[in-house]
């Protein structure tokens, strides 16, 4: 079951693809159109630790295509707002906070207004599988692939989310990129949030999060959002891991993927 909070007004973390697009419009049938805000915030510079990062126009041509076809009140905050956000900044939760009240006042949003996350069962089961080479203040020791590879083998439904994101032949190849000490803290932080219902579908993998369009009759979004890592036109590639992981969730999930792909 998916719940949000009992609140007024709330702004989504949203990318234009898959799982920020389903909580969107969860929330958008929740709280009504007025008191939701899609918001694209580029900290690429915070999660890389490249302060030189630049913005990605595909990934605003994306947002910007999304937000218009859903018809929602949207902001796009560029890198620069970010500046002083320090990346090496120990104290996350303080970081992560900082970065909450830049996007609230440079959308002119109210201080009360609630961050949404698509966080989904996959960023859960990596954090959980990072336990296995990271340390309780999230400095990583040894990254231990064969022990990550057997977790996963032994228990695929407990990890269902990298399971259905990569399948269990390719964990190795992917698992290792994804440990990185800041995504391994941001992350976490946003998956906490989820206590508090601001991470709704953290325990649906995307084969789930597919049936839920379904289920909702929100397919014919479902369909145009982009999960490619490089899009054109507003098309997935269709030949990319990100692409590939969207194809196998479709079959995964036992629905016809009708997502036009360029490849």
């Amino acid at each position: 079951m998916i719940n949000l909070p009992d609140v007024n007004k709330v702004f989504i973390s949203h990318s234009g693809g898959m799982d920020s697009t389903l909580v969107l419009l969860l929330a958008i049938d929740k709280y009504g159109k007025d008191n939701v805000t899609a918001v694209y915030a580029n900290i690429g510079h915070i999660m890389s630790g490249d302060i030189n990062a630049t913005k990605d126009d595909a990934a605003h041509m994306v947002f910007n295509h999304m937000s218009s076809l859903i018809d929602v009140n949207s902001v796009i905050i560029e890198d620069s707002d970010f500046q002083s956000v320090d990346i090496h900044e120990a104290d996350m939760h303080n970081m992560f906070a900082k970065i909450r009240d830049i996007i609230l006042l440079k959308s002119n949003l109210p201080v009360e207004t609630l961050p949404l996350f698509g966080i989904t069962k996959k960023e859960k089961d990596i954090i959980d599988l990072q336990r296995l080479s990271v340390s309780a203040d999230g400095v990583v020791q040894t990254i231990d692939i064969d022990a990550i590879e057997e977790e996963v083998a032994n228990n695929p439904e407990k990890y269902s989310g990298v399971v259905n994101a990569y399948g269990l032949g390719n964990i190795r190849k992917h698992i290792p990129e994804l440990l990185s000490t800041v995504y391994s803290k941001f992350s976490k932080e946003m998956i906490d949030e989820a206590e508090a219902g601001q991470a709704p579908i953290f325990n649906l993998n995307k084969a789930d999060i597919i049936k839920e369009y379904v289920s909702r009759g929100w397919e014919d979004i479902m369909y145009k959002t982009i999960s490619c890592s490089k899009p054109v036109d507003n098309l997935n590639c269709g030949i990319c891991d990100l692409c590939n992981e969207r194809k196998r969730s479709f079959e995964n999930a036992g629905v016809a993927d009708n997502t036009v792909y360029i490849g």
